[in-house]
């Protein structure tokens, strides 16, 4: 359980509750005192962590006043904060969610500079792909309300807007847009049709010179359970590049996996905005009927996924 989720559901304090009152006890402020808002207190009718989760997120920022710019366009102290307010997004549903953006909003909108800047945080929390905490779900509940309230300038208005399009494109439980590739041996192929052949579709798009695809393809390769999973049939690898670099992409080919079936696309992919993809590599993780399991997931959370889920069917 998450130290703040854990830290509501025990005692509905402080995440650094035990070290802060150590300190208290020993005559010393600490950095939380400084940096963190103190948690809401949790009425006590609200027994489940879902339930607690959702109030505290829903009263969060009840003591933060965006008008006071020392604080709201303070960099290490919102962030601070956003961090502890990101922290229980996984542990509540959409309407939570959304609740909870439309609160802190709603009083951000008090200074318009603290707004934006708001929305800059959580976009770098929740939406940026090398974020830790990336929840693309949760940011298009922000994008909505942001949206909604006309506080945003028309060109970061139009950035939401494709962000939220993005985020909700091929999300998991949805069925992964189907298209058509080229093969190797210039045969072709639809996406729909590989998943069919197995339990579980690997689905990476990829691009031959990128540094980090190889790192990535290099790992996924070499782990033994996605190997043990490919030889028995359970597991299939459709490795597609998307931008349709015929030669690069052949001259390439023997740097990758020789049981994985490589594919490319001439931009009908880019052209219909069927992916987005915020960064190369982006892995999916599909089912037999195509539907994502997992949406441009780290390669950590993939194999921990597969993990997971072999370990309860074997």
């Amino acid at each position: 359980m998450p130290l703040l989720l854990g830290a509501l559901f025990l005692m509905g304090c402080s995440p650094s509750a035990k070290s802060h009152d150590m300190a208290e006890s020993e005559g010393h402020s600490t950095a939380c005192d400084e940096q963190e808002l103190a948690l809401p207190e949790v009425p006590e009718e609200f027994v489940l962590p879902r339930e607690r989760a959702a109030y505290v997120l829903a009263h969060f920022w009840d003591s933060m006043d965006f008008s006071d710019t020392s604080r709201s366009l303070d960099t290490a102290f919102m962030e601070q904060n956003f961090a502890n307010f990101a922290s229980l997004l996984p542990h509540v549903d959409a309407d939570a969610v959304s609740a909870a953006a439309e609160s802190v909003l709603k009083k951000a909108a008090s200074c318009r500079a603290a707004y934006d800047f708001f929305m800059d945080i959580a976009e770098k929390y929740l939406y940026n792909p090398n974020s830790p905490m990336r929840d693309e779900i949760a940011y298009a509940g922000f994008a909505d309300v942001a949206i909604s309230q006309n506080m945003l300038d028309e060109a970061s208005r139009a950035r939401v807007e494709y962000q939220r399009e993005c985020a909700l494109k091929n999300r998991a439980g949805s069925t992964a847009a189907d298209f058509a590739y080229e093969r190797f041996d210039c045969s072709c192929g639809k996406l729909h049709d590989f998943c069919a052949g197995s339990a579980l579709t690997l689905l990476l798009f990829y691009d031959p010179e990128c540094e980090i695809c190889h790192q990535t393809i290099e790992a996924l390769a070499s782990d033994d359970m996605l190997t043990s999973l490919a030889s028995s049939g359970r597991l299939r690898v459709l490795a597609v590049y998307p931008d349709g670099e015929k030669e690069l992409w052949r001259r390439h080919a023997s740097d990758m996996p020789k049981a994985w079936t490589l594919g490319i696309d001439y931009g009908n992919i880019e052209d219909r905005s069927l992916y987005a993809f915020p960064a190369l590599p982006s892995l999916y993780l599909l089912d037999r009927s195509s539907k994502v399991l997992l949406k441009d997931a780290a390669p950590q959370s993939l194999l921990m996924y597969l993990f997971e889920t072999t370990s309860r069917t074997s």
